[in-house]
């Protein structure tokens, strides 16, 4: 999300108040060139306590920047327990492939699945 610098305390202030809210406000530098290749990707897999966090600290560790992401839990068709969904637009590095951003993820768990879309 981008806020303009005069509203930068109002809101990290505001955000400070909400119990349960952990936030990190970092303040973004401006690139001369982009040097970026944009991916979408899903990554599907059995629903759990702290698998967003889990797939974006990982993405953050391959110096991955998430520009969209849209999550969302179904009930699978035939078992009825929850199905977690999560469709990403990346920004990845020149230098890294979207092969080595699947394979990474898909170390993370043996029930995620990493859909790349062409």
């Amino acid at each position: 999300m981008e806020v303009s610098a005069q509203h930068i305390q109002q809101l990290s202030s505001a955000l400070s108040q909400i119990d349960g809210l952990q936030i990190h406000i970092v303040e973004a530098q401006i690139k001369a060139s982009s040097q970026q290749i944009m991916q979408k990707l899903t990554v599907t897999g059995n629903d759990r306590l702290g698998i967003v966090k889990e797939v974006t600290t990982h993405l953050h560790q391959l110096g991955v920047n998430i520009y969209k992401l849209k999550t969302s839990t179904e009930s699978a068709p035939n078992w009825g327990y929850p199905i977690f969904k999560a469709q990403f637009q990346l920004e990845l590095p020149v230098d890294l492939g979207i092969d080595v951003v699947q394979e990474q993820l898909e170390l993370l768990a043996d029930d995620l699945t990493i859909d790349i879309e062409q």
